[in-house]
């Protein structure tokens, strides 16, 4: 048989662990992306072949507060 609790006790197990886990969330680091459906720039480089894509994707991706992810595929 299972021993008694309360709602009370299992509303505080809850309330704890969702606690841990929201400031577990909040140390998650934000990458950010924009070198195009593979990450080589491919498009971005048909259209405009003389940009710097890489210098370009950087400045604007941490323009949003995010971190730049420089290699990434999808």
């Amino acid at each position: 048989a299972a021993s008694p609790t309360t709602l009370g006790k299992e509303l505080a197990v809850f309330s704890f662990r969702l606690n841990n886990q929201k400031k577990l969330i909040a140390q998650v680091k934000l990458l950010g992306k924009f070198a195009g459906a593979v990450g080589n720039y491919n498009a971005h480089l048909v259209a405009y072949p003389n940009i710097d894509w890489p210098r370009i994707a950087e400045e604007f991706v941490e323009s949003l507060g995010i971190s730049f992810n420089p290699y990434v595929t999808q």
